[in-house]
């Protein structure tokens, strides 16, 4: 096949995959609701106009079953949303996830040194490879599921993007802040790891900036012990007897709480969070981040916090790279697994289900070992995802101890670097 040739078949399956790509987005606008940003906005505007936002009486956009879980913190940033009203906003929404999305990951590629300008008129490796990466991530179950419940997991892929690379301090600072105000239990390992990389400033004023939004209600007339007495009372109840059990709702949960056993769950977390603070130890002072180290604490943190599958999504970029790299380094058996993880998110969730209800038909729900699940219409799901997190999270594991890092972040520029350094020493 001769260049030209090769150039127009490479033009015709990267077009395929976008308009693919495009139509997947296209569909979720038809949707009615999107739950969780709902949910988000329901609360911000009851804590706004100071009426307590864990009374089911003073939340108008959705008929809620339990109580929405939404941390106070979340007010100052989703009550501007209540402007336009919830049908636009909603959409508003959506566009600012799937718009994160691809510059998330093209600035993943191209600050990395991974790719320089594309050229779609003309493709090559870089091109198809880059479109291949983008295909499976915007039609990821974890990149739709985040879509269509209306979650903020794109935008902290975002902001941890912009954590890792180097930028502007005090971005950056804004950055760490705003991933915990959205998504705390995603940073209880990357946050320790940043302290013990000695990146001393940038977590403290980060807690600082989370405390001030975490008090932001008291603007509105709260009594922030009353407010968080609730929240936490709410967190409590649901996370011990309502919806955030695995025994209610774990159809989707990748956190390993599945045992009807309490003390196997502690005893298997205890052992994935000591190895996580283990390897955070060993780095410590190293100022750069390496790839496998950030997959492997993202990965236990995945399993020892509450977390569901559209937690997922920074976890699938940080994927496409490593399989990215293996590929253009001509290491295509490195390149194997993590190119079937990335293909294994697009095998369709309702399928996923189906066939994980199949298993657990064979199974009493009354037994006395694992939760089965309801999801719709299907009763026993087999907790098949909390199970493959285990496997994908020893997988990172090994990749810190017996591969070589292929690729390391910098967060700080070098002269950033020295004078943050000079400050913390002073």
């Amino acid at each position: 096949m001769n260049v030209r040739k090769k150039k127009a078949v490479l033009k015709v399956v990267i077009l395929l995959m976008w308009l693919i790509t495009v139509l997947r987005c296209a569909l979720i606008f038809r949707r009615d609701i999107f739950i969780d940003f709902l949910a988000y906005c329901d609360v911000s505007r009851a804590i706004v106009q100071g009426l307590n936002p864990y009374d089911k009486a003073n939340l108008v956009y959705h008929n809620w079953g339990d109580i929405p879980i939404v941390f106070p913190g979340y007010t100052l940033l989703f009550i501007g949303f209540t402007a336009f009203g919830m049908k636009l906003s909603q959409y508003l929404f959506l566009i600012i996830n799937i718009t994160l999305g691809y510059v998330t990951l093209r600035m993943l590629f191209k600050r990395t040194g991974l790719i320089s300008k594309l050229n779609f008129t003309s493709p090559g490796p870089q091109e198809l490879l880059f479109s291949s990466a983008l295909f499976c991530i915007f039609n990821s179950s974890p990149f739709l599921a985040t879509l269509r419940h209306g979650q903020t997991t794109i935008i902290i892929a975002f902001a941890l993007t912009m954590i890792l690379l180097p930028s502007c301090f005090h971005g950056k600072v804004m950055f760490f802040a705003l991933t915990a105000v959205l998504k705390y239990s995603m940073l209880p390992l990357f946050g320790l790891a940043l302290f013990f990389k000695k990146y001393f400033m940038l977590c403290i004023y980060s807690f600082i900036i989370f405390l001030l939004f975490a008090v932001s209600p008291i603007l509105f007339g709260h009594n922030l012990i009353d407010l968080y007495k609730e929240y936490i009372g709410i967190v409590s109840s649901q996370a011990t007897e309502g919806f955030n059990t695995f025994e209610v709702s774990g159809y989707n949960m990748v956190s390993f709480d599945f045992f009807k056993t309490g003390i196997i769950n502690t005893g298997v977390k205890a052992v994935f969070a000591a190895i996580g603070i283990w390897l955070i130890i060993r780095e410590t002072g190293k100022r750069e981040i390496g790839l496998n180290f950030m997959l492997a604490i993202s990965g236990i943190t995945m399993l020892t916090a509450y977390n569901r599958m559209y937690n997922l999504v920074f976890i699938f970029m940080l994927l496409a790279i490593k399989a990215y790299i293996h590929i253009i380094n001509s290491d295509l058996r490195k390149a194997i697994i993590p190119g079937l993880i990335l293909l294994g998110g697009l095998f369709p969730l309702s399928l996923f289900m189906k066939l994980s209800n199949y298993f657990g038909s064979f199974i009493s729900p009354d037994n006395p070992v694992i939760y089965l699940c309801r999801y719709g219409d299907t009763t026993t799901i087999f907790p098949f995802m909390p199970m493959d997190m285990s496997l994908l999270t020893l997988y990172f594991i090994y990749c810190v101890f017996f591969e070589a890092e292929v690729l390391f972040f910098e967060p700080e520029l070098k002269q950033e670097s020295q004078n943050h350094e000079n400050l913390s020493t002073n």
